[in-house]
């Protein structure tokens, strides 16, 4: 019999074991393999992720810091490194313009007690020779500790940390929950059956095509390809000083931002320059089988032009580099805000990343804990923030 038993093992499910495991309580963590036969993806298997205060909603901002806040102490309980501190660049709109989140941004990270620097268009073709600067744009830069993330890494460190506090991990999919005379009975993908008082469910996109919850939770999901740059060695150093940046603008026919993230050593021994922008409009996958292909698929081609289009624009020197495509698959909810809360007695969920949560999974999974744990949250959170409409 288990205290808790977590179904979802990635970066806020992974995150919410070890709060739970540290807090004494007896853990079972089921997550999906990567390549089994479950057809089972996370959201998608990537290498870097950026990591940063700044952001026009103070909410995601003040998650953003309390997450990052623990990096040091992660790295340093795992033995595990999973940050890289190369800082963030904000490009946005001209502040005089109607959408610009210039001074909203500007106006988050006063309240959070820091000061991001702004540069003019000289001062940041000066320190990013690289880009296609633009009077027609605004920047904002945020040193160290902002940078990039590396997700597989920090799950694994989590993983980690939960286990030697005592948790276990089953690599299977939790299929069923179900409640009887106040216990919970997971049943899972590999035909086994765990017992437990609490459930705690983070499967993000999955979490409705499984039954999983009391009800269906109100999630959008959306595939979205990005595109990989390689960029060989030879070039590697024009790009040291180079941060994770979030791009804003108002002059293509769909797209409104994108974010693009610095050279990144892949598992196939190439350093690539990734950009992410909206979702693919052109994909339309909607169970387990449709996102199992997608997900073992380049994606969307229509995606793959247009994100190598507006790379050039902003970094014209990766022309005629080779490039390829991943897809994802990301979790939105009706409020834009992830979904932490608690269904029925004992049954608990923390869902819908929204596109920001990988930067922010520890203190959401550490929401998630406390809240199975009944210990009161931090004065800055209240559960109305996080309800399920």
């Amino acid at each position: 019999m288990l205290d808790t038993i977590v179904v979802g093992a990635g970066l806020v499910g992974s995150a919410a074991a070890k709060y739970l495991a540290k807090a004494g309580a007896k853990v079972l963590v089921l997550g999906a393999v990567k390549g089994s036969d479950d057809h089972v993806h996370s959201s998608h298997y990537d290498e870097a992720r950026i990591t940063r205060r700044m952001d026009p909603d103070p909410l995601w901002g003040l998650l953003g810091l309390k997450a990052i806040e623990a990096y040091a102490d992660i790295e340093h309980q795992s033995g595990i490194p999973f940050h890289t501190s190369c800082g963030h660049l904000r490009i946005d709109l001209p502040s005089a313009s109607s959408e610009s989140l210039h001074a909203q941004v500007f106006e988050n990270a006063k309240e959070q007690d820091f000061k991001p620097e702004i540069l003019t268009e000289h001062d940041a073709t000066a320190r990013f020779p690289y880009l296609h600067a633009s009077t027609l744009s605004s920047y904002l830069l945020e040193g160290p500790p902002a940078g990039i993330i590396h997700p597989q890494k920090l799950i694994r460190a989590q993983l980690q940390l939960a286990c030697s506090s005592g948790a276990r991990t089953e690599p299977t999919v939790g299929t069923q929950i179900k409640k009887e005379n106040g216990v919970f009975s997971v049943r899972t993908s590999s035909g086994q059956t765990h017992l437990a008082d609490n459930v705690l469910v983070s499967t993000g996109a999955y979490t409705n095509l499984f039954d999983l919850t009391p009800r269906k939770l109100d999630l959008s999901i959306r595939p979205e390809t990005v595109l990989l740059i390689a960029i060989p060695e030879t070039l590697l150093h024009k790009f040291d000083s180079m941060p994770g940046i979030i791009w804003h603008f108002d002059d293509h026919p769909i797209y409104t931002n994108a974010y693009v993230l610095p050279p990144v050593l892949y598992p196939d021994g190439v350093y690539y320059i990734k950009i992410g922008a909206d979702h693919d409009r052109d994909i339309h996958a909607t169970d387990v089988e449709g996102y199992h292909e997608y997900m073992t698929s380049p994606g969307s081609m229509v995606t793959k032009r247009a994100l190598h289009d507006l790379i050039l624009k902003l970094i014209p020197d990766l022309r005629g580099l080779n490039t390829t495509s991943r897809p994802c698959l990301l979790t939105y909810t009706q409020s834009g805000k992830p979904i932490i809360d608690q269904m029925d007695a004992g049954h608990f969920v923390a869902v819908g990343g929204c596109g920001k949560s990988a930067k922010s999974s520890d203190q959401i999974g550490k929401l998630a804990a406390n809240m199975v744990l009944s210990i009161p949250w931090e004065k800055e959170f209240t559960q109305s923030m996080f309800a399920a409409l």
